[in-house]
């Protein structure tokens, strides 16, 4: 009986900190699909075509600090308005193409690129937005100067990409409006969930993240608790979209939701929920939906 008093609180440690330190690789060593992959399958989706791959564009490149660098491209639109594109894990700027077309008919300047660690950008480690931000204001510098007559420039991000654009929204003064599908509002609370679809008990949720973040803080330089989009975007009144899948297991429904009833009352807030979409496929499902609500919310500009 003594034995087993000293022996269950042990196993149980090195349970979360098993436990832990697998779910930190998972973060940190995605399956990122190669450039290649991301091009192929959009156009299999018909995100877009082989029309559309050779249209004209700017490729670009810049240098971060500390040597690394971010890889994207630009196409000139014929107003004087520009959009940036943030893609979500393991993807690449082609998985951001399906959204161009409403920015297109109204002739602005698109900028897309690919994050840290992702596509033909360099790097080890996705941050979850974290540092991704920083990169972002650095594409927005580039966008100042490549677009120097621009009067708008927004940012239009998915999933991760849409908790980069959050992040970023209180940075930088230049930014006029943000388009959110899919974000997630609060890292660590979309750990618990994620724990929870992969049927670990609640019990360990707290320990098994803990152990994680100590891992990803010495690994990657990162804490997950201070990835929070729905803290940032009380800092600023840029006007954000937030766009939800209301089939959305992966990132829930209900962080946008959240995050909407948060700020709708202290600065221009908007919400649009898709019937019967997936993650990051609220615009595949009902595009004239969607289109409709870039259209009412951009009125302003």
């Amino acid at each position: 009986m003594t034995i087993l008093i000293i022996l269950i609180p042990v196993l149980l440690i090195v349970f979360n900190i098993l436990a832990g330190f697998y779910f930190a690789t998972r973060l940190l060593n995605i399956h990122r699909h190669s450039f290649d992959r991301t091009i192929r399958e959009g156009l299999e989706n018909r995100d877009f075509d082989k029309a559309f791959l050779r249209s004209a564009r700017t490729d670009f490149t810049i240098q971060k600090p500390g040597g690394e660098t971010l890889s994207g491209f630009a196409m000139d639109g014929e107003s004087e308005k520009t959009v940036i594109f943030c893609h979500g894990i393991t993807w690449s700027r082609y998985g951001m193409v399906k959204y161009f077309n409403w920015f297109r008919r109204k002739g602005w300047n698109i900028i897309a690129y690919d994050h840290q660690a992702h596509g033909l950008s360099t790097g080890r480690y996705p941050t979850y937005g974290l540092k991704e931000k920083e990169d972002l204001k650095l594409v927005i510098d580039w966008a100042a100067d490549h677009y120097s007559d621009s009067s708008c420039i927004g940012l239009f991000g998915e999933s991760m990409g849409a908790a980069t654009v959050l992040l970023c929204s209180s940075m930088d003064s230049r930014i006029r409006f943000v388009v959110a599908d899919c974000p997630y509002s609060d890292f660590d609370a979309l750990l618990h969930h994620q724990l929870k679809l992969n049927h670990l008990p609640s019990f360990f949720h707290r320990a098994v993240i803990a152990f994680a973040d100590l891992y990803t803080r010495r690994k990657a330089g990162f804490h997950t608790g201070a990835i929070s989009p729905e803290k940032e975007i009380m800092k600023t009144s840029v006007p954000i979209l937030l766009v939800h899948g209301k089939e959305d297991d992966y990132v829930p429904t209900g962080m946008s939701v959240r995050m909407y009833e948060r700020r709708k009352d202290h600065a221009p807030t908007d919400l649009l929920l898709i019937d019967g979409a997936a993650h990051a496929k609220s615009i595949r499902k009902n595009r004239p939906v969607y289109e409709a609500k870039l259209e009412e919310f951009l009125s302003f500009l």
